[in-house]
């Protein structure tokens, strides 16, 4: 966005949900490739679900997806 005098504004946004399931590995372990893809494939749908009825608790389920703008992720290095 451009201000009258021509200087361009940051863009403004609000976060309406962060629901979060976080792989914890097992003590002495690292982040196994595999695993983790298996915690984040075993968890998407619901974290989707439960962001969209945290976002939108007042629109039917079937018609939040309507409302939506955006979903962002974290995808760290390695994991890819």
């Amino acid at each position: 966005e451009e201000s009258a005098a021509g200087q361009t504004q940051p863009a403004t946004y609000t976060i309406l949900a962060n629901p979060r399931k976080t792989y914890i590995a097992p003590t002495g372990h690292g982040f196994l490739p595999k695993e983790t893809a298996w915690h984040h494939q075993a968890h998407i749908v619901a974290l989707v679900r439960t962001a969209l009825s945290e976002a939108f608790p007042h629109v039917p389920p079937t018609e939040q997806h309507q409302y939506l703008s955006a979903i962002c992720y974290t995808k760290g290095p390695g994991m890819g």
